[in-house]
């Protein structure tokens, strides 16, 4: 095992892409490791896109495997798993399947004087040398020298080979799903753990209105009723839930029975769950199409929440989370309306306008581009202009602009707002090749005109 304690470096910046950012806004609610889609028919089959499948293998990206993300990218991304991981100065924590150990790269940033253990058992993904790379690169991120240390072990499908009771966190991040053997596997890690250690399980799960499978591996995911109850098999008792049972991602706390046995609170958690299982029910009913495109429906669950808001979060602290999935989950469906009535019961209930504003500007895209394909270009270039108005920072924005306007033959307003789509940073596309191939047809267009 090699110890890495790195110093910061020069920072690498990278171009967006157009056509991709769409997916971005996934990440930001999950991708801390899957991108999910859901759907709301009940007991429908629907695909993950695994992690490997959307990590660029592109030969400029300063580590192979993993995401290049900006301050403000990384605290959009893991400012929910902060929370829930809850990892103090000093800890020591392991994450298993973390193939470059990029996650623990962005942890890194805002955490002191933590032991990161990067675990996985595919040596193609994980090993020293990529895990070099990605501290390099997130250590030049801090406000301060990295004072985090890193080491990389090789498990096995059955073993971690960590060494044992050493850990206060032990993370599978989009790993559970994978294990094939997760009695062994939750054995060892029990091994692995100090007693009042935890494990934290942050993965995609069905649930009572989808079944989701993955994409990379095929494996369809269990109930997260179902992982509970492994775990409890096993000695572990629940301890916190990010968001409620039918999200489709969620993180979950788990500690030694034998020690909450010892505080005699082993039924906190499922206490205080149980106290708030009638609002959950109804938001829960934002999954039917007929309920999540009523407006006033919508509205009349965000004040019964609003009123409860205090209660409802103290035993969900990432609700909001689920609200964003169900609204981006419409949008998944091309229901535009459902997607914004969801979208605004968070700017109610949080002041959060960032996803509905992306909703709202998705929804005038939809109505944009379809009375652009009925020749009605005015309207639907004042739709585009209005978006970026909304979402500046959006590189989707600019696409449609830009596209609006060198179908209607102003190349130079097209050229505009393509160029500034180039300005805005994406890690899934460092080389924006949409972009660039509208500006190459643009100037020609350019030099013929002149």
């Amino acid at each position: 095992m090699k110890s890495i304690n790195i110093q910061r470096t020069k920072t690498f910046s990278y171009n967006r892409s157009i056509f991709l950012f769409l997916t971005l806004i996934i990440y930001f609610l999950l991708l801390n490791s899957c991108q999910v889609e859901i759907g709301f028919q009940k007991k429908k089959d629907y695909i993950t896109n695994d992690s490997t499948a959307l990590i660029s293998t592109h030969p400029s990206r300063p580590f192979k495997y993993g995401f290049a993300y900006t301050i403000e990218e990384s605290k959009k991304a893991y400012n929910e798993s902060l929370i829930q991981f809850d990892i103090k100065k000093g800890d020591v924590v392991a994450d298993i399947g973390a193939a470059s150990g990029w996650k623990e790269g962005i942890i890194s940033i805002f955490v002191d004087s933590v032991t990161f253990y990067i675990q996985d058992i595919d040596t193609n993904y994980s090993n020293t040398e990529q895990l070099e790379k990605v501290v390099k690169y997130y250590s030049n991120l801090r406000a301060t020298p990295q004072t985090n240390k890193f080491k990389h072990v090789t498990g096995s499908e059955q073993l971690t080979n960590l060494p044992d009771n050493k850990f206060d966190k032990i993370i599978l991040i989009n790993t559970y799903h994978e294990i094939s053997s997760p009695d062994s596997i939750i054995e060892d890690i029990n091994k692995k753990l100090k007693r009042n250690g935890k494990i934290i399980i942050e993965d995609a799960f069905s649930n009572d209105y989808n079944k989701i499978r993955h994409s990379g591996c095929n494996i369809k995911s269990k109930k997260l009723s179902e992982v509970i109850l492994e775990l409890s098999n096993l000695g572990f008792i629940l301890t916190n839930m990010a968001e409620p049972e039918n999200s489709h991602y969620n993180k979950l706390t788990f500690q030694k029975n034998e020690y909450y046995n010892t505080k005699n609170d082993s039924k906190s958690f499922i206490n205080k769950k149980s106290t708030v299982q009638k609002y959950i029910t109804e938001l829960d009913k934002l999954n039917d199409l007929s309920v999540a495109n009523d407006s006033l429906s919508t509205l009349k669950i965000a004040d019964f929440l609003k009123d409860n808001l205090d209660t409802i979060t103290s035993v969900y602290k990432s609700l909001y989370c689920y609200i964003d999935k169900l609204s981006q989950a419409w949008l998944d469906e091309n229901e535009m309306l459902a997607a914004v009535n969801v979208s605004k019961i968070n700017v109610i209930l949080y002041n959060k306008d960032e996803y509905y504003n992306f909703a709202v500007a998705r929804y005038q895209n939809y109505k944009g581009i379809k009375l652009f394909k009925k020749k009605d270009h005015i309207s639907a270039i004042n739709i585009f202009k209005e978006n970026v108005k909304l979402l500046p920072e959006y590189s989707f924005v600019y696409h449609s602009l830009g596209y609006a306007y060198m179908k209607t033959k102003q190349y130079d307003l097209a050229l505009i707002n393509y160029l500034k789509s180039l300005e805005i940073n994406n890690p899934y596309d460092p080389d924006n090749f949409n972009a660039r191939r509208m500006i190459k047809k643009i100037n020609r267009h350019l030099l013929k005109s002149r």
